[in-house]
């Protein structure tokens, strides 16, 4: 839920970065069906870009040209966290993923993003915190 002072805005899908590599496709064809919700999309700044925090799968599905989005207020003020978003947004432009539109070629399957991506998240997680 958005608080008074998070203002949402618009920004061309094109220039909105991604902090994951994959698309599910189990979630992709879930998502494919339904009525989108107008839900505003979380994003963070980095380096002077927009990146979505959330919602990847609901920006890809999203026909238009821009995307309503709020900044992510919460994600920037725990700054372990922003951090943490900061390397997973590296790890996805290594992998050649600088838009939505980039996520078209890699959509995987449910198994293999866990594997891919929430296993490597984890194990991020896990070794940071040791």
């Amino acid at each position: 839920m958005l608080s008074n002072d998070e203002k949402i805005f618009t920004i061309a899908k094109k220039n909105l970065g991604c902090s994951q590599p994959y698309l599910n496709q189990n979630k992709l064809t879930k998502l494919e069906n339904v009525l989108l919700d107008d839900n505003p999309l979380p994003v963070m700044i980095f380096e002077k870009k927009y990146f979505l925090s959330d919602g990847h799968t609901r920006a890809f599905l999203i026909k238009d040209d821009v995307v309503k989005v709020y900044l992510d207020c919460d994600l920037m003020d725990l700054n372990s966290m922003y951090e943490d978003y900061i390397t997973f947004i590296n790890w996805t432009q290594e992998l050649g993923v600088y838009s939505i539109d980039d996520l078209k070629n890699r959509v995987i399957s449910e198994d293999e993003f866990k594997e891919k991506w929430i296993k490597r998240c984890e194990d991020y997680l896990q070794q940071k915190d040791r």
